[in-house]
């Protein structure tokens, strides 16, 4: 029994861990998390707002909505996703909420599009497609990139000597 049971707490993290930690409560593909950062809410909003012109070629059309009072930004972008040998553009939608000391982000509402043919498919309905696994690996490492950068610009310090 002992030996069982120690199998099991071995293990248990293991599987634990392999589970889809994207897939929210809906069954749609999301990233989220609540991050400690310095400064208050309105200076986070700011350096939200200039992550999103740093990241994007063009933030005035990714940026939809710009709530000031309740410190939240919602933007709809474009990363290219090379999958096979065809690139395939991947929209989504980012949100940024800040609060004195931390910030959240969500990114979620993923949208291939097939350029080729022009069909829009929602990202959860590819799964289990041929090439499906490249593909959600080639999505989540561009999402990953850009949530590091997030982090980054969020974390650096205002004072720059000019």
């Amino acid at each position: 029994m002992k030996i069982i049971l120690a199998i099991i707490i071995t293990v248990f993290p293991f599987i634990t861990s392999a589970q889809d930690a994207i897939t929210a409560e809906n069954g749609l593909y999301t990233y989220q998390e609540v991050v400690e950062a310095t400064g208050d809410a309105q200076e986070l909003y700011g350096k939200a707002k200039e992550w999103f012109v740093n990241s994007y070629k063009d933030a005035n059309a990714v940026i939809q909505l710009e709530d000031a009072e309740k410190r939240k930004l919602i933007g709809k972008g474009v990363i290219n996703v090379v999958h096979t040998m065809v690139g395939r553009d991947v929209y989504h939608t980012v949100t940024i909420e800040a609060k004195d000391g931390r910030y959240r982000y969500t990114i979620d509402h993923f949208i291939i599009d097939w350029i080729t043919d022009g069909r829009h498919t929602p990202l959860e309905k590819y799964k289990g497609k041929p090439g499906s696994k490249k593909m959600f690996e080639r999505v989540d490492e561009e999402v990953q990139d850009l949530i590091a950068t997030l982090k980054t610009h969020m974390s650096a310090s205002e004072t720059v000597e000019w």
